[in-house]
């Protein structure tokens, strides 16, 4: 069986990428990704939903939304889940002998805990469960749901039954370095514990969700004077092809990456 690495880049539009033939613009700075592009395989025609929170959802169950999912975007302040009947795709894996692991954005329920990340196939989780908060210090804002909701949302479980508690300490670092980190820790700790069991990781970047911010060592790659917005998305690219690239070569140095499945 092979391992499965995982990765959704959020947000992310068919032009928010230089990767070609397929993908052309060339204002962008992302070498990782033009590398797998060229190595692997590239889908050009294909159906997603437009919005991220049932779109990862879909990703999880293998229903389009609308069919035995929900076609709407759960706030922090709705005591709402997705389908808690449909098996998730880590469960399927996990039933098949896979290690299960999740970092990053949820955004699939958390009100009940029946809800969590790790009641529905992951062995641990760390992350968030909302839709989206502020890339450098973890605090969600909910201004579309029936109460106005400000938090620090940082959420791990390691697998202990429980079900987890907020992860205070993993806080006010830049979210795609501290989730990079623990999937390279992951991919290391897999590969000296877990000799012949198949690894699943299912890391669910917050790159390129808004908020629009980015750390300025990657803005700095940017032209000073290109449009503000346009100048941040592209460093949130840059960092997100960071990301791969360090995931990558963790995979390649500890020798799984020839039976992984990116």
């Amino acid at each position: 069986k092979p391992h499965i690495v995982l990765i959704v880049v959020d947000d992310m539009g068919y032009y928010n990428l230089h990767a070609p033939p397929h993908h052309n613009n060339s204002e962008i700075h992302s070498p990782a990704m033009a590398r797998l592009a060229s190595e692997g395989v590239v889908l050009t025609n294909y159906y997603a939903y437009p919005i991220c929170g049932p779109s990862r959802a879909s990703l999880m169950t293998g229903r389009f939304p609308g069919h035995g999912i929900s076609e709407q975007m759960f706030s922090p302040a709705m005591a709402k889940g997705y389908n808690s009947n449909l098996t998730m795709l880590p469960e399927k894996l996990r039933q098949a002998g896979y290690a299960t692991h999740a970092l990053g954005k949820w955004h699939c329920g958390f009100w009940q805990r029946k809800f969590l990340p790790t009641n529905r196939g992951f062995d641990t989780f760390t992350g968030f469960l909302s839709g989206s908060e502020d890339h450098f210090d973890q605090r969600t804002v909910d201004t579309c749901g029936p109460r106005q909701v400000s938090a620090t949302d940082l959420w791990q479980d390691l697998g202990s039954g429980s079900g987890g508690s907020n992860a205070f300490g993993l806080n006010g670092t830049y979210d795609a370095y501290t989730y990079t980190q623990l999937a390279v820790d992951i991919i290391r700790s897999h590969a000296q514990h877990r000799d012949g069991q198949p690894l699943f990781l299912y890391f669910a970047m917050h790159n390129i969700h808004g908020p629009m911010q980015a750390d300025q060592r990657f803005q700095d790659i940017y032209d000073e004077g290109m449009f503000e917005m346009r100048r941040t998305i592209n460093a949130m690219v840059s960092t997100a092809d960071e990301t791969l690239s360090n995931i990558t070569s963790a995979l390649d140095e500890v020798g799984m990456a020839t039976d992984t499945l990116l």
